[in-house]
Formats: C-alpha cells, sequence, structure tokens
C-alpha cells in the first residue's frame, strides 16, 4: 500500500546503533556487539565515500582497522564525528500531509506552515491520504482525530503498525476543549502521537512545533523498521520479528511477550523537556538492550513502553530475565523543568505463549498484566512491579457504571470487563446512573450517545458541576462526528466509535482509568528541612514523608539551603536556629533577594520555643517549634502552622519513597 521512504546516508540510525552497540561492548565482554559494530562501520565507510562525506570516511576507516583492544575508542571518534555530520547539515523543511475533514482549519494550517518554508498537502479521507502516503515523500503527518470516515486515532494506531509509516513523526489535533475539567489535549489518549494539540492552539505553534522536530533530525535516515529515538526496532518491526521467531521454533516451545512501562508518562512527561524525556527512553532502551541476551529482541512498543520477546522461555525463565533488569532500571531519573531530578518507576507485564498465538493477543495479555502492574505501583509506594500469567497479585476492582442503549452490548461489555476483574453495575437511564453516583464513587462511567433524550449528554453536562464527579472519568460510545465533538466539547474523558472493538477498548479503558489515577494524586505542599545535624535531618523528613502528602526537601546547612533555594521553590522552610557560620538573619536576608520565594513561609525550629522569632522585613516567619525533634510533637506543632498537614496519614500512602531515599543519599554524599 505504501511505498518504502528511504534517505541516502542513515545518520541518526547509524548514530543511536553504533551508541547501543558501544554500550553494549562496555558491559559485556563475550558479545557479538563488536562485528555487529565492525559491519555497521563498513557500511557507513562505503557510503561515506560514495557520498564524499571526507570527514566522515576518515574516522569510519579508522575504526574499521583498529585492533579489538583500540576498537571502543575510535569508535567513540566516528559517534563524535556522526554527531558533528548531522549539525552541519540541518534539515528544516519537509513535506507535510495533513488528514482532516475540516476544510477551514486545513486551509489556516497550511498557510501557517508555508510561512516556515513547508510544503503541505491535504487529504479530506482515508482513501486520499494512503493515495498521498504511497505517492509523495510525506516527511511529517497532522492528523484530526475526528475524521468525517473513521476515528484519527485508530489511523495513526494504523500508521504505527505499517513498516513504511511505523517512524512518521505524527502530531494529533483533537478538537477544542477549552472550558472543560479536561482542558489539557494530552489529557485524550491518542496512543503513537508524538505531539498532540487542540485546535484552540495558535497555529503558529503547531508549525513551530514541526520546525523543532526537523531541526532535531528526527527525519534523517527515516528507516521503516527503527525508531529514531531509541535506535531500537519499531513496532512493525517487532510484528515482523515476532512471526519470524514463532516460524522457527518447535510447536510446542514457550516464547515470552514482554511489555516495559512507565507509569503516568503523559503527566509526567507534563512537568518535564522533551529532550529530557527523549534521554530517559534512551537510557531504557540502552539498559534493556545491553542486559539481555544477544537472541533476544528489544522494540520500541509505545510512546513510554518497551516490547521484549523471549525465545525458549516460561514463566519462571522469563521472569527471572526481566528480574536482572530492575536494579540498573531503578536508577533512572528524569529532569523536570526546574531541574529537579525525579525517580522513575518502571513495571513489566509478562505473557507466555506458543507458535500458533497471535501477536495482537499475546500483545493484549501483556498490556492486561503491565495496567495491573501500574496499579499495584500506585496502591504500593510507588515500587516497581512485574505480573505475569502465573503471578498475578491482585485484581483491580475500580467501579465502573455502565449506561447503554442495548441490552445485549451492555451485558457482553460487562462480562469482558469483569474478566479484567473490574467491578461492573449497569444501569438503564441516566436518571438512576445520577441517583447511584450521588451516594457510591464510580472510577468510569461509560455512555451512550443514542440514548433517549440526548440524556446522555444531559449527564456529562450535569457532572461537569458535581464537586464529587471531579475523579470520575466518562468514556462515551458515538456512532458519528458530531456525537465526537459534542462529547468532547463537554468534558468527557474520551470515546469510542461504534461497534467496538474489544482489544482496542479495554485498552483504552486501562489507558482511561490509569492517567485517572495520576489525576486523583493530592498536589500536596513541598517543606525543605535545614539542619546542620544529620540525624535530625533525617528524623523530621522521615516523620513529614510518612504523613503522605509532603514532598521532601533536605538541606544539611545553610550553603547547601541557598544552593537548592535557586531552583527549587518549597511551600514551607524549618530552619534550624544553630546553623554554624550564618545567624537565622542573616540567612533570611539572603533569600529575600529570591523573588520566587516570596511565598515561602518560614517556620523555626530552636531548643527555646518561647523565644520570640526575629523579624524579618518580608519572608513571613510563622512561628518556632521545638528541636531536638521528636516525631508526636513535630508533627503536633506543624500543624499549627501549616493547615493542609493531615491530622493522621489513615487511609493515605506516603509520599513516592525515592523522593526521600534521592534526598538521604545526597546529603550523605555531602563533604563535611
Amino acid at each position: 500500500m505504501i511505498n518504502s521512504i528511504t534517505s541516502p546516508v542513515n545518520l541518526t540510525y547509524r548514530l543511536s546503533s553504533l551508541t547501543q552497540l558501544l554500550a553494549r561492548m562496555e558491559t559485556h565482554t563475550h558479545d557479538e556487539s563488536e562485528n555487529e559494530a565492525r559491519r555497521l562501520v563498513a557500511l557507513l565507510r562505503a557510503s561515506s565515500e560514495f557520498r564524499g562525506m571526507d570527514d566522515l570516511l576518515q574516522s569510519a576507516r579508522n575504526a574499521e582497522q583498529a585492533t579489538s583492544a583500540a576498537f571502543p575508542d575510535k569508535l567513540q571518534e566516528l559517534i563524535s564525528e556522526i554527531q558533528h555530520a548531522l549539525e552541519r547539515t540541518p534539515d528544516n523543511t519537509g513535506l507535510v500531509l495533513i488528514v482532516s475533514s475540516d476544510k477551514i482549519y486545513s486551509s489556516l494550517l497550511v498557510e501557517s506552515l508555508k510561512a516556515q518554508n513547508h510544503q503541505a498537502l491535504i487529504a479530506e479521507s482515508r482513501r486520499k491520504a494512503d493515495e498521498l502516503l504511497s505517492s509523495a515523500p510525506v516527511a511529517f503527518c497532522i492528523v484530526d482525530v475526528v475524521l468525517a470516515d473513521l476515528d484519527g486515532r485508530a489511523f495513526i494506531n494504523e500508521l504505527r503498525n505499517h513498516p513504511e509509516t511505523a517512524a512518521l513523526p505524527i502530531i494529533a489535533i483533537t478538537p477544542s476543549i477549552t472550558g472543560t475539567r479536561y482542558n489539557h489535549p494530552s489529557a485524550f489518549s491518542v496512543p503513537g502521537a508524538d505531539g498532540v494539540f487542540s485546535k484552540s492552539a495558535v497555529l503558529e505553534d503547531i508549525a513551530n512545533y514541526l520546525t523543532l522536530r526537523l531541526k532535531r533530525n528526527y527525519m534523517k535516515g527515516l528507516q521503516s523498521r527503527r525508531d529514531l529515538t531509541t535506535g531500537l526496532p519499531n513496532r512493525a518491526a517487532c510484528h515482523e520479528i515476532f512471526k519470524q521467531l514463532q516460524r522457527s521454533i518447535q510447536k510446542n516451545d514457550p516464547m515470552a511477550f514482554v511489555l516495559v512501562g512507565i507509569p503516568h508518562f503523559a503527566a509526567l512527561s507534563n512537568h518535564c523537556p522533551p529532550t529530557a524525556c527523549d534521554e530517559l527512553l534512551r537510557a531504557m532502551g540502552v539498559i534493556l538492550s545491553s542486559e539481555l541476551r544477544a537472541t533476544d529482541v528489544v522494540a520500541r512498543w509505545d510512546v513510554s513502553k518497551f516490547a521484549i520477546l523471549l525465545t525458549g522461555e516460561d514463566h519462571f525463565g522469563a521472569t527471572k530475565a526481566v528480574e536482572k533488569l530492575l536494579p540498573e532500571l531503578s536508577h533512572l531519573t528524569i529532569k523536570n523543568s526546574t531541574g529537579q531530578l525525579i525517580p522513575i518507576v518502571v513495571c513489566i507485564g509478562i505473557t507466555i505463549h506458543d507458535s500458533n498465538t497471535a501477536i495482537e493477543d499475546a500483545a493484549l495479555r501483556a498490556e492486561s498484566h503491565l495496567y495491573m502492574a501500574f496499579s499495584e505501583a500506585d496502591s504500593h509506594s510507588a515500587r516497581n512491579q512485574i505480573i505475569s500469567d502465573a503471578a498475578p497479585i491482585s485484581h483491580r476492582e475500580e467501579p465502573v457504571a455502565l449506561c447503554l442503549t442495548n441490552p445485549n452490548v451492555a451485558n457482553v461489555i460487562k462480562q469482558i470487563l469483569e474478566r479484567e476483574t473490574f467491578r461492573v453495575e449497569t444501569f438503564t437511564n441516566t436518571e438512576s446512573v445520577f441517583q447511584r453516583m450521588t451516594s457510591t464513587p464510580f472510577s468510569l462511567l461509560i455512555l451512550d450517545d443514542e440514548l433517549p433524550q440526548e440524556s446522555g449528554f444531559h449527564l456529562l453536562q450535569q457532572l461537569n458541576t458535581q464537586k464529587y464527579a471531579s475523579a470520575l472519568s466518562t468514556m462515551m460510545m458515538v456512532s458519528n462526528k458530531e456525537s465526537i465533538e459534542r462529547v468532547m466539547k463537554l468534558g468527557a474523558s474520551d470515546y469510542f466509535l461504534k461497534p467496538p472493538a474489544m482489544p482496542e477498548f479495554l485498552s483504552q479503558i486501562r489507558r482511561i482509568i490509569s492517567h485517572n489515577s495520576s489525576l486523583q494524586s493530592p498536589p500536596g505542599i513541598t517543606i525543605m528541612v535545614v539542619d546542620h545535624e544529620l540525624p535530625q535531618l533525617l528524623l523530621a523528613g522521615t516523620t513529614l514523608h510518612q504523613m503522605g502528602t509532603c514532598q521532601i526537601l533536605l538541606a544539611k546547612s545553610a550553603a547547601d539551603a541557598l544552593h537548592r533555594l535557586k531552583s527549587s521553590h518549597p511551600d514551607y522552610l524549618i530552619l534550624d536556629t544553630l546553623l554554624p557560620f550564618i545567624s537565622v538573619q542573616e540567612f533570611i536576608n539572603q533569600i529575600e533577594n529570591m523573588d520566587w520565594l516570596k511565598n515561602t513561609k518560614i517556620i523555626l525550629a530552636a531548643q527555646q520555643p518561647a523565644t520570640p522569632p526575629p523579624l524579618a522585613e518580608r519572608q513571613p516567619i510563622l512561628g518556632v517549634i521545638s528541636r531536638p525533634y521528636m516525631p508526636a510533637i513535630l508533627l503536633e506543632e506543624l500543624r499549627k502552622w501549616i493547615p493542609t498537614l493531615p491530622k493522621t496519614n489513615k487511609g493515605r500512602s506516603p509520599a513516592d519513597p525515592r523522593l526521600l531515599e534521592l534526598e538521604i543519599q545526597r546529603i550523605l554524599a555531602l563533604k563535611p
């Protein structure tokens, strides 16, 4: 259907592949990585010679002729030269395909793209889009999720599954949703899209995003079976490799399909720069590739998921194989927009299949286990989780309300959801749903756009005004484009076209509930404890952390605190009055010059709490608490000054312990 789109010298692909092979060579003494690297170097030398790229040619020759001992150094020099070559040959323009049935919006978008020297084609239907992808060198695709003849998200998924378009950068356009409780475009699940914008977004922002992606050379060396961010095989390639492996194994031999994912990655990426997200995914790819056997296959499956194919492994072998990955994966962190390092939680789902199992079925089972692991991580202080066919831990049991016009369809969906361990309650009309919700909290409500007198739409509108519905996800099964636009503007979490294909329908429900659980997490407060004694610092930090709503920052001295306050914005500062080398007043005078801390409130910790605190001109000092700290007294005194500190931690899970562990490791590493 779609012709191959290639590039003369696949520098980005070569860069990713050689970087990963070098990492494997450094960690594996007996490995085939050197042979594979030498093969790629030889190909690069030949293509560089043909293209007249002299600097790259010489570096490739040096690496090709190097001994085994010198090869890693020469390979590193070649990698550096590839990076320089990419920087010297920027490509900021490309042919853009806009897939949308909204003629006015498409025309405006074309004009915005032309202003940045991009050529654009418009496809108003699926058939036209296929024709243009087959005949034109499309470098970028913009897809309206609401199309006249199909769901745009389904079209994006098909592009990702097809080898020739699997690596094509894609922007998804959602209807304008301003004013609803889901007013961020990423609230809508668009799997496979590199970026998501609503129609209310400034067109210039979309054009700028597209230009930036091309400047990063995402299109350099576009290869149909390679993910250009990580250098790993992409999802389409994974489909092909899966079938090849099935043909190579004996009929009854087992094969493991593993999905590795990061829970709440979409919410995480909203607070981190795109470059930080790419670095994290590349680091994950390197770990997965280097820690497994050379015969194992690692592929980029989705935006935040990796697939692993393990031949000849049963549940025990597959579990042991992935358990070896956790120590390395547990050290992964990502920098947010303020420069703070956030520890990453990794979850794994494992299923075992045979030579007759379709990859879609294997992926569906592995995904079910992965989302169960996400749920377990949320309820167990964000620990890494592994769940497989042989080791299900617990049931999800999120309550789901189902109100559809067709009772037969409702019964089928109810049975499927209950098989997934959701607790499902069916209703025949929206009045009974609304009455039930006033007393029973549901995680998800599934409605029908053909309920009598448009009652499904009216219920969505009612729920927008109800406080108890703030944590509720809503989904409507729709039959046409008009219903999609109306549903999204009314604030639904998502929609699904009739008739629902059950595998995709289940995947969508898992994503909705997983996304909503991240939104329900209380934002909490950030407290920095500044103390010159390590035991006091640890005692105060762990006590506050157990309350479950506090993010704790620790500073071992005034100098450490002042350094960290340049990039941190705590709500409260607990300040030791016995800090050496600096008085409390001097410390406060220094932070008064930091405008971003104007709302930070100070609580002094002193041996004589009755002593009046020193006064500052601008920085608010709430009061004084006792030091040395004693857990019960500390919390009792702090509640006088911090009204949001809960009276008890009953029913609350402590905040992510990795954040506190990271703080402790940091202060232990400080020189005395």
